[in-house]
């Protein structure tokens, strides 16, 4: 009998309807998608956003523009110098944070200098009426991501996938006015307590696993970081020494040490931009970065380092 099968929302399934937590009501699907409302919220209205973000020239100043038509009017520093603009490259309207109320994301390219174009992945939601950035992230965080392009964006079950175009090795090889990128990769995200987190699967996808047999610890690193081993011994263990692309010698370093972070800031004033302890046995890794360094910090990737390291069977 029709209407004799309510379930625990009240909702009659024999006619058809299913409870919609997004909308707090039982509706028919095939009569009312079951997904959160824009309230405001549309691709349009995206590419009419007030956002900020660091200025390329200068990180301790930041830009806020506000898009028009899709793009921002020309920044300059004092004097008419060092110009920069920002253009939508993609966007997408869903549900970031389970609240039944549409976000919306923009990717973003980010022009300056000499042809450097920067991806940057912002997310904005809608309070009372404006629009509000919550967060920003540079999907490709790699030495090549000024020749990486934005495809398209998307916002599922509360996930915002990014699908970029990047260079294949061939490509990094040749001069810059003739690299195109054309491999396709998608990196995945997650906003938790307002910030953006690069999910497992995107993180570590292609990259290589450091072990040391020593110390019994494994953690997984980017393909294009070098390790460099030091010299071990049975009474003081340093522990080998991880860096990035085309940075300084002690610049954003990773140290795998035995000894504990207190020690190791104290040994190093002022050098230490963060220290990250594992488990009981005193083992650190520690980002020896000079903190009066205006190079780009990697504070993103160390995180995502740190957060695969393992201890292995001794």
């Amino acid at each position: 009998m029709v209407g004799n099968d309510k379930d625990a929302h009240g909702c009659i399934g024999s006619a058809g309807y299913t409870w919609c937590a997004v909308k707090n009501k039982c509706l028919r699907v095939w009569e009312e998608k079951c997904e959160a409302t824009a309230t405001g919220i549309t691709a349009d209205s995206l590419e009419s956003a007030t956002l900020s973000y660091p200025n390329p020239y200068d990180n301790s100043k930041t830009d806020t523009f506000t898009l028009v038509n899709g793009k921002s009017a020309l920044l300059y520093d004092s004097g008419n110098i060092n110009p920069r603009g920002y253009t939508v490259a993609a966007t997408a309207v869903g549900d970031l944070n389970g609240d039944g109320v549409a976000d919306g994301a923009m990717g973003i390219y980010q022009g300056w200098g000499a042809n450097r174009i920067t991806p940057i992945v912002f997310v904005v939601s809608n309070k009372n009426g404006v629009l509000t950035e919550i967060d920003s992230v540079l999907p490709d965080s790699s030495s090549w991501n000024d020749e990486t392009a934005i495809k398209s964006l998307s916002i599922n079950n509360g996930i915002l996938s990014v699908n970029l175009l990047m260079l294949s090795d061939a490509d990094k090889n040749l001069p810059h006015y003739q690299q195109t990128p054309t491999v396709t990769k998608t990196v995945q995200y997650k906003l938790i307590n307002g910030k953006l987190i690069l999910q497992p699967a995107a993180q570590t996808a292609d990259w290589k696993t450091y072990t040391d047999s020593k110390l019994n610890i494994s953690f997984e690193y980017p393909t294009n970081w070098s390790v460099v081993p030091t010299v071990k011994d049975d009474t003081n263990y340093d522990g080998d020494v991880l860096t990035p692309p085309n940075v300084p010698n002690n610049y954003n370093i990773i140290n795998i040490s035995q000894v504990d972070c207190d020690w190791i800031i104290r040994q190093h004033p002022g050098k230490i931009a963060t220290c990250k302890q594992m488990g009981d046995s005193n083992m650190s890794v520690y980002d020896a970065m000079n903190t009066d360094d205006n190079n780009s910090r990697t504070d993103t990737i160390i995180d995502e380092i740190i957060s695969t390291f393992k201890f292995t069977p001794k």
